[in-house]
């Protein structure tokens, strides 16, 4: 048997989960940037898959928290919106059978 799973925990909701479930959002020198493919150098926070998490994440301050930084509302709406589309984007995949385990 391998090595437990990295576990991370829901900037909104705080439920613990495989980091490989979460989406990533990473603080970089211009500002936060979603990363999906969870590579980006930076401070990362992790959000449930579910955009009523990453809406709840931004607005309540639980990802500036996690992020140690300020997040306006004009970001707080370009991330939000970006985190919607990808998920949407995700689903159809999967949906399709595009996304592998």
């Amino acid at each position: 048997m391998g090595p437990a799973a990295p576990v991370r925990r829901c900037a909104a909701c705080r439920t613990r989960r495989p980091k490989k479930e979460l989406l990533r959002f990473v603080r970089q020198s211009h500002g936060i940037e979603m990363d999906p493919e969870q590579r980006r150098p930076g401070r990362g926070g992790y959000c449930c898959p579910d955009p009523a998490c990453v809406d709840k994440a931004l607005r309540r301050g639980g990802l500036a928290r996690t992020l140690r930084t300020a997040v306006g509302r004009a970001e707080i709406a370009r991330l939000g919106a970006q985190a919607v589309e990808y998920l949407r984007e995700h689903k159809a995949q999967e949906l399709r059978g595009d996304v592998g385990s």
